[in-house]
């Protein structure tokens, strides 16, 4: 498998890459520039070369087999992964033969959305008089969505 699409999937928590519509012709790019995109981001890859650390996304960690066969390869894979000054600074570090600790960061599970509304059960409950007055009316003027 090309583990770039794990850059590319999402399944809506704050820690996952933005969603994305990806393109046929240029699916093979635009999974590059995904994964670039991803690892440029320091919560998702962070070199600490004073404390040989390389701080990482869980995904890194969930989707591992996918990367590279062992943690101690994680980060040849991530350097293949990253662009610019960020891709040199863990290549230096691979250079020096130091030793690389990688660290999983936590991953945020909240809503990767710019506001979001918490449900409760008093937005969900169903307004008889509501009801009745969208059935004799036909829809609201302003789109409300109404439960049943």
């Amino acid at each position: 498998p090309d583990a770039r699409i794990h850059f590319a999937l999402n399944c809506g928590a704050y820690s996952y890459p933005p969603v994305q519509v990806l393109s046929r012709q240029h699916l093979y790019e635009e999974l590059s520039i995904l994964a670039a995109s991803f690892c440029a981001l320091d919560e998702n890859v962070r070199v600490d070369s004073d404390k040989g650390q390389l701080h990482v996304s869980q995904l890194f960690g969930w989707y591992r087999p996918d990367f590279c066969d062992s943690n101690n390869k994680l980060p040849v894979a991530v350097a293949s992964y990253a662009h610019g000054t960020k891709r040199e600074e863990l290549e230096q570090v691979l250079r020096s033969n130091r030793s690389l600790k990688v660290v999983f960061e936590p991953f945020d599970w909240s809503p990767n959305t710019i506001e979001h509304d918490h449900f409760t059960a008093e937005k969900l409950s169903v307004s008889t008089k509501r009801v009745r007055h969208l059935l004799r009316n036909g829809s609201s003027s302003n789109n409300e969505a109404v439960a049943v």
